[in-house]
């Protein structure tokens, strides 16, 4: 439709409702049911008629019910703003945009989600995009940006009154060369973050910085390496720490009548070793397995995962993760063995998905992770385990 001359406009709604069965939140070994639904609409449109600007805005509206009571008080209903977003393109090699966008770091495992800010690219040549951004995180609803860095993070996370995120500044750079060479691609990014929380004489603060390359390369029409290393430091009121993380992984399309995929890969993280090398942090707590859920903090997860397509609307996956733990500190607490342990155990995830049209989909997950395969945890700890269902439905 055109409200007037010169914008035309969209808009839509996002229905998405998703039940879980699981003990993988509580002590209670007969699991509880939860569920969340959620409800997005959404407008997009062209601000003037050649397409140069083009305008999104949504919006999310949760509600969530969790050991057999609705989260977020008596109105149990979470508001958020969600992806909204004026982009630009004044020329064919430059693109501009500004709002609440997706970021993500080359690999995923420093930083990911929307954030509040500004981004911008240009392409040299054909052979080169450098790009830069600048996000603030302290307007972000608390869960869901899940930045928890400091034990002041911690407090203000679990707190039921508290909306937003921990307040930190991001500063992105990076360069991207697609084709580095027939068949390999290298990606560069710099991060930094700065802790603008609050400050009294007896809190905490939290610098970091990361130094990130993402290498590609293919083999093979159908067998793709990667590689990827990230030097980090952090700053404290006392000290530098140096932490480190690396992942290499395989991706193999196995030729047959079926679309199907075989992928293989290895992450590690530093884990303490001295008052100059430490344990590496991310800035958002990004979940390394689907059971077992911890961030890639000292931690080394080894994966493989396959991947068919059936049919056109249908594909299934099953993927098994096993969990190193890189140092006997990070990972600590109720339940945990001494230090000199280091093997979590490992877990396995299936996942069916049916998308029978572009505004429809169904998917369906179920997952065990097994502490009895490690020698980090008590010898009596059960096994976590999670059901899963969501559907999906867009106007």
């Amino acid at each position: 439709m055109q409200p007037f001359p010169g914008m035309a406009l969209d808009f839509g709604l996002t229905v998405s409702q998703s039940p879980e069965y699981t003990n993988t939140t509580s002590n209670d070994r007969e699991g509880t049911l939860d569920y969340t639904g959620s409800y997005s609409p959404w407008i997009s449109g062209e601000l003037e008629s050649s397409g140069i600007a083009k305008l999104y805005l949504s919006a999310k509206l949760t509600t969530t019910r969790e050991g057999g009571e609705w989260k977020y008080g008596s109105l149990p209903i979470l508001f958020e703003i969600g992806r909204s977003e004026v982009s630009w393109r004044p020329a064919s090699t430059v693109y501009l945009e500004a709002g609440r966008i997706p970021f993500q770091d080359p690999l995923g495992i420093i930083a990911a989600g929307l954030f509040d800010g500004a981004m911008g690219s240009v392409a040299l040549g054909g052979k080169v995009r450098l790009t830069t951004g600048t996000f603030y995180t302290g307007l972000l609803y608390k869960e869901t940006a899940k930045i928890v860095m400091t034990s002041r993070d911690a407090e203000q996370y679990t707190l039921s009154d508290t909306y937003f995120a921990s307040r930190r500044i991001l500063l992105s750079v990076g360069a991207e060369f697609p084709a580095l060479t027939p068949r390999s691609s290298l990606v560069l990014n710099g991060l930094s973050q700065f802790d603008v929380n609050p400050k009294s004489d007896n809190e905490e603060f939290l610098h970091s910085q990361y130094l990130t390359a993402h290498y590609t390369m293919s083999l093979l029409d159908n067998l793709a390496m990667t590689g990827t290393g990230v030097f980090a430091l952090r700053e404290n009121q006392d000290d530098v720490i140096a932490n480190f993380a690396i992942a290499a992984g395989i991706d193999w399309e196995a030729p047959g009548d079926w679309q199907d995929m075989i992928q293989g890969e290895i992450r590690w993280s530093s884990g303490r070793v001295n008052k100059n090398i430490g344990a590496f942090m991310p800035v958002t707590s990004i979940a390394q397995g689907e059971v077992f859920s911890p961030p890639l903090s000292a931690l080394m997860p080894i994966k493989g995962k396959y991947t068919v397509r059936f049919l056109k609307t249908f594909s299934s996956s099953l993927e098994g993760t096993y969990f190193i733990r890189t140092d006997g500190e990070t990972m600590a607490g109720t339940g945990y063995a001494p230090s000199s342990s280091r093997f979590l155990g490992g877990e396995l995830y299936g996942s069916l998905v049916w998308a029978p049209t572009s505004d429809i989909a169904v998917t369906a997950g179920a997952g065990v992770f097994f502490p009895g395969l490690g020698n980090v945890f008590d010898s009596d700890a059960p096994n976590l385990w999670k059901f899963a269902m969501g559907v999906i439905l867009s106007f």
